[in-house]
C-alpha cells in the first residue's frame, strides 16, 4: 500500500515546490499555493492542499502503517 505524505511549502517555483523536508516536488492543478501551506504528497507530485489543523491527526493515523 502507497500512502501519501502532509508536508509543508517551504518556496514555490513555478510548477515545482520546495518542501521544508528538502524535497523539490511537481504541482499539480492545485490552485493558489503558498510557503506555509501543506500538500498532500505522493510519488513527488502535490496532489491537494491540507488544512493545517488537520496534519498532526493526519501524522498520527499514518504511525504504524509503514
Amino acid at each position: 500500500m502507497c500512502l501519501s505524505l502532509p508536508l509543508q511549502v517551504k518556496q514555490v517555483n513555478g510548477k515545482t515546490a520546495q518542501m521544508a523536508d528538502g524535497r523539490t516536488i511537481r504541482l499539480g492543478p492545485i490552485g493558489d499555493i503558498k510557503p506555509g501551506d501543506y500538500l498532500e504528497v505522493y510519488a513527488d507530485i502535490g496532489l491537494a492542499k491540507i488544512d493545517a489543523r488537520d496534519v498532526d491527526s493526519i501524522r498520527e493515523a499514518r504511525k504504524g502503517r509503514g
